[in-house]
């Protein structure tokens, strides 16, 4: 999320939270495009797991 979009979400005065989401929604194609996928260790699935390594990609 573009941090003026988050900062105003955040923003316990904010008024308009709508108008917010919707610009966040509408910027959200722009985000997907930089995103990349990849496999990751079966690990990722059990909440007791907290490693940075669970980001690797595995085979």
């Amino acid at each position: 999320m573009d941090p003026d979009f988050a900062d105003a979400w955040l923003d316990p005065t904010t008024e308009n939270v709508g108008d917010i989401l919707d610009a966040a929604i509408d910027a959200a194609p722009d985000v997907a495009e930089t995103l990349d996928d990849h496999v990751v260790s079966p690990a990722v699935g059990n909440v007791r797991n907290d490693s940075p390594d669970l980001i690797e990609p595995v085979e």
